[in-house]
């Protein structure tokens, strides 16, 4: 009786193993997606903004105000100066010091050639060992948002990569970020992708 009772309890716990092991295969079944290897990288050299100058009340002095996306790309390389390009014949262009604050980006200068307010001008810096890579813009999760990103497979699983979108270049989007030459992003069904999902690549 008791080698019986043993039997069964060894057979039902080989049965309760295999249901398991099933059970967990269900969930790891690959996603089908279709995928862009990245093939090239660019140098990003120059950065060209646009800033608003404001006066400072009762001084002589100025700050520069930028918008959102403007802000969080200086965020992103975060440049000691911005070179600031003045609106006068034959001017000579200035640099601008910026401290990053949690709240705000804080510029202070003047105009020696004389008083200036409310103008939108431009401003560059150069960037130091940043590249873009080409990608499709297919393959953008939120392109026009405040936080883009994409999905690249890493060990047969997606992982979301931030991004930040720089230009175009022939039909593809020029975007910076933690990738590299050869890695590969997923351009299909983005919206039921998750960072750990496994997936299985079409190029």
């Amino acid at each position: 009786m008791k080698a019986l009772i043993t039997q069964s309890l060894v057979l039902l716990c080989i049965g309760f193993h295999f249901y398991c092991k099933q059970g967990n295969g269900s969930i790891e079944k690959e996603l089908p997606v279709n995928g862009f290897r990245i093939l090239e990288s660019i140098p990003l050299k120059e950065m060209v903004l646009r800033a608003k100058v404001n006066q400072r009340k009762g001084e002589r002095e100025y700050y520069l105000e930028f918008s959102k996306d403007h802000e969080r790309i200086l965020r992103e390389y975060k440049p000691n100066k911005l070179r600031l390009s003045l609106p006068y014949a034959m001017a000579k262009d200035i640099f601008v010091d910026l401290q990053y604050r949690e709240e705000r980006i804080v510029s202070r200068f003047s105009f020696p050639q004389g008083l200036i307010d409310s103008a939108e001008l431009k401003c560059s810096f150069y960037t130091k060992d940043k590249y873009t890579y080409p990608v499709p813009v297919e393959s953008i999760y939120n392109p026009f948002g405040k936080s883009p990103s994409v999905y690249i497979v890493r060990d047969g699983k997606a992982v979301s990569v931030p991004i930040t979108v720089q230009g175009v270049h022939q039909n593809l989007v020029l975007v910076s970020g933690d990738l590299t030459e050869g890695s590969i992003i997923i351009k299909s069904r983005l919206g039921e992708l998750f960072s750990g999902l496994k997936v299985g690549v079409k190029l």
